[in-house]
């Protein structure tokens, strides 16, 4: 899964490497990120390979060291959608989506059209 950078921590590892807002974390040590547990796990090593798409398109491979346990100090947004027989399920609202922080990214503000499509739904029922 792609993982949409929408923050990065001032002073973090990751901003020290060169990562920024906009970027997209694809995998880290080769390991597809299924969810924030899965980044959480795998980031708190000390050995780090990152395959990132930067924003203007390049993909990129970062080799980083860092103590373990210390994070990487990157937020993602996201919202975790199941296609059911009778259309999409929210099924999470990331615990940092930083809605903000991917409107500036992306120009779309997500808590806009999951608000639409709850309206949507319940007018409909």
């Amino acid at each position: 899964m792609e993982h949409l950078i929408t923050h990065v921590e001032p002073g973090s590892p990751a901003l020290r490497h060169g990562l920024r807002q906009g970027d997209t974390l694809l995998a880290i040590n080769g390991e597809e990120i299924i969810d924030q547990i899965d980044y959480e796990a795998l980031s708190a090593r000390r050995h780090l390979i990152l395959h990132v798409r930067k924003a203007d398109g390049r993909d990129w491979q970062l080799e980083l060291v860092k103590p373990a346990g210390i994070p990487l100090g990157l937020d993602f947004g996201g919202v975790d959608l199941l296609e059911a027989e009778d259309g999409p399920v929210v099924c999470e609202v990331n615990s940092n989506a930083h809605f903000a922080g991917l409107l500036s990214a992306t120009g779309v503000n997500p808590a806009d059209h999951i608000m639409q499509y709850i309206r949507r739904t319940v007018c409909e029922e």
